[in-house]
């Protein structure tokens, strides 16, 4: 028997990603979407894949059962939901229905079905609250807005799950990760845009929040890769996936502004209104365990991922090409590894 994998939320930045590590590895990958009519362009290298299945659902327990029955998904990765931190506390329900509610759907639909299934959630940083210390999974969650309650709520389904019926289920816990796939609103991507403008003598200012802010930003392509080595560990296991390392939000734009040899100082602009209302000052992750479980003796930092980034971004304008590769990030041999240990993803119970 061959894995066969369900990916919400495809068309985002991680689902987009994973599917495609996925689909290199010869794996088949059946892609979730609440609206299938819309061009996206994070599937332009997965949709003639012939492995690749792109479905439209409502993620209603009805839809999500059709799907897991007609197609013997093996495995899940849930990636889907309302992903904006800022906008979480104008759409509450929103961010509860689709952060924590559809997770609880597939719980429920999970424990029923006559085959084992493994599963994971992307979850995240912003469950917890303010500290000096690194955070790592046993650490106090205190979130700060509803995004954050609401993974917090999947976080602890899953765990209450899991301890009650004894099914492969867990939760990443991402840290902050850019990519070229990130939405326009995400500071990465608002500050590329706002340099494009300076570079083309539309703007002449780089606009901030609160440049004292300290974060964790890790590499999205890597840390789908990272997520799907979690599905072939043999027993489920919450872990944090992040750098180690925090650097400033001023930090984090002036290594953007350096590879485009930009002075940031001159052009930088504080603006109140692009700064949260509350949050916590400092979230720095630490990765010991996803090191150790994972077999992984590094990440890459920060100041390396922005770079390698900025430098395939440059590379797809001079040679016009729509959109980047997963390849760009993750090597062969990664890619051949998880192909040659694809019944790892398999759960038999013991």
């Amino acid at each position: 028997m061959k894995p066969t994998f369900c990916i919400t939320g495809v068309t985002g930045q991680d689902g987009s990603y994973t599917a495609e590590i996925l689909l290199s590895a010869d794996i088949k990958v059946i892609g979730l979407s609440r609206n299938k009519s819309k061009k996206y362009k994070n599937l332009f290298n997965s949709q003639n894949n012939k492995n690749f299945i792109f479905l439209e659902t409502d993620y209603s327990e009805k839809s999500i059962k059709e799907i897991l029955e007609k197609y013997k998904i093996t495995n899940i990765l849930n990636f889907a939901g309302q992903s904006y931190v800022s906008r979480s506390w104008e759409t509450i329900e929103e961010t509860i229905n689709s952060q924590s509610l559809i997770v609880s759907r597939f719980l429920n639909i999970i424990q029923i079905l006559p085959w084992e299934i493994k599963f994971i959630n992307a979850g995240s940083s912003e469950m917890f609250g303010e500290s000096i210390e690194k955070k790592e999974e046993s650490s106090i969650k205190s979130p700060y807005n509803p995004y954050g309650c609401a993974q917090l709520l999947a976080y602890s389904l899953i765990n209450a799950f899991r301890n009650t019926h004894k099914i492969w289920i867990a939760t990443a816990i991402l840290f902050p990760h850019e990519s070229l796939r990130r939405s326009k609103d995400f500071l990465f991507m608002q500050i590329l845009n706002q340099i494009d403008k300076i570079l083309l003598g539309q703007n002449n200012k780089i606009s901030i929040g609160n440049p004292y802010v300290v974060r964790d930003w890790g590499s999205a392509p890597e840390y789908a890769y990272y997520v799907i080595l979690m599905m072939m560990m043999e027993f489920p296991e919450d872990i944090c996936i992040a750098t180690g390392r925090g650097i400033s939000v001023k930090e984090f734009v002036n290594f953007i502004c350096l590879e485009y040899k930009l002075d940031l100082d001159k052009i930088m602009h504080l603006e109140a209104k692009l700064s949260r209302r509350y949050e916590p000052f400092t979230v720095i992750g630490n990765n010991n365990k996803m090191l150790s479980s994972l077999s992984l003796e590094f990440t890459t930092s920060t100041k390396e991922m922005i770079k390698k980034t900025i430098s395939i971004k440059k590379n797809c304008v001079e040679n016009n090409l729509k959109i980047d590769k997963v390849t760009d990030y993750i090597s062969n041999d990664r890619i051949n590894f998880i192909k040659q240990n694809q019944l790892k993803f398999l759960f038999k119970k013991s």
